[in-house]
């Protein structure tokens, strides 16, 4: 079984927010192949089935972001993943808006929920799919950033950056990491 978690918050006031496109991505993964992220369990929103005959647990954690890490411990424990059966999706402020970026591993960037993740695996070494969002003006904290719902004009590609997301994730599920970065890193 592979484990999918898409990074976001909890609760109706970060739906739309740039800190939540990994939900957004995994939400669209699941709705693709029929999977319903309607279980709880495991401090996460849980969906199984099948990518492409691939067995998959796509999951979304309940906890705040900076604590996604309990949540991912929890479930590759109860489910006894290795490392490499994990992809993790989520917001980037160093990629370009609506660009992603397929990474086998890495330290957290700042990140606070792929640092927790590393803190209770105590490993960085599981592939994740980073979508953009940007810097935020100079006047604008990241954490404020984050939290910010995008502008209109942003939208189109943002959805077209999950849509890679998603069909990278797929890629990485059927054909291997080094396939999907060959085909998503490209300048």
């Amino acid at each position: 079984m592979r484990l999918v978690i898409g990074l976001g918050n909890p609760g109706p006031e970060y739906v739309s927010t740039r800190h939540n496109l990994g939900f957004r991505a995994v939400e669209r993964l699941a709705e693709r192949h029929g999977i319903r992220l309607a279980q709880e369990k495991h401090q996460s929103l849980l969906g199984q089935g099948l990518v492409a005959g691939i067995k998959v647990l796509i999951a979304q954690p309940q906890t705040y972001m900076n604590l996604s890490g309990q949540a991912v411990k929890q479930l590759t424990s109860y489910f006894d993943l290795a490392l490499a059966d994990i992809l993790v999706l989520h917001d980037d402020l160093d990629i370009e808006t609506g660009a992603i970026k397929v990474v086998a591993h890495g330290g957290a960037g700042g990140h606070k929920g792929v640092g927790s993740i590393i803190e209770h695996l105590k490993n960085s070494e599981f592939s994740r799919i980073k979508i953009g969002i940007g810097r935020p003006d100079p006047v604008m904290t990241g954490e404020d950033f984050v939290l910010s719902r995008f502008k209109s004009e942003e939208e189109q590609s943002i959805e077209n950056a999950v849509d890679d997301a998603v069909l990278a994730a797929e890629m990485i599920l059927v054909k291997g990491l080094a396939e999907a970065q060959e085909r998503f890193n490209r300048k």
